[in-house]
């Protein structure tokens, strides 16, 4: 709980979430920070990741609290972070009101998870934020890959280096290991 703990005191600070892709690893902290750390904010995600993202924390906390007593988290708290969310389409702007007046939010597909979305974020027209984690710009059998233009004339990038090291197998061989497994 390292990084929550460094997020703790800032809490009362945080504006918005935007969710980016529907796994743990992405949005796992979530009902902690809503039902624990009373987080109030506005959040939003793209419809996949809504969905499949609330299925994966129910999954979580049943499978944690089947072989031990996990209390960082309720169920409650998964249904509560949930109902905060707003759920949005790709390439729908959304202007942001109060605190986030001026400031405009677009989703666009990343290529790597269902649903998963670089998110860009506009001031007044002007200056452009992209934040793109985990995408993919190769398309995929289920996936198109990201749209690489959003992030060409970006003010500001914001990624990673995750996968900068993965080479995928060639399609052909991923696809015979599927078929052999199923």
């Amino acid at each position: 709980m390292g990084m929550i703990d460094r997020i703790k005191p800032r809490i009362p600070e945080i504006d918005c979430v935007l969710l980016s892709h529907p796994d743990i690893t992405h949005l796992g902290a979530l009902p902690y920070l809503v039902g624990q750390l009373k987080l109030d904010c506005e959040i939003y995600a793209t419809v996949p990741v809504y969905k499949m993202g609330q299925m994966f924390m129910y999954d979580m906390f049943q499978s944690r609290n089947n072989y031990e007593d996990f209390t960082v988290f309720s169920l409650d708290d998964v249904d509560n972070a949930f109902e905060k969310i707003t759920q949005v389409k790709y390439q729908e702007p959304i202007a942001l009101k109060g605190k986030g007046e001026g400031l405009s939010i677009v989703a666009y597909p990343a290529g790597h998870l269902l649903g998963g979305s670089i998110w860009k974020i506009t001031k007044d027209g002007e200056e452009d934020v992209v934040y793109a984690t985990d995408y993919n710009h190769k398309r995929e059998r289920h996936l198109n890959g990201c749209t690489m233009d959003v992030m060409s004339r970006a003010h500001i990038l914001i990624t990673d280096a995750f996968n900068g090291c993965y080479f995928p197998e060639k399609r052909s061989v991923r696809d015979e290991q599927l078929t052999v497994n199923i």
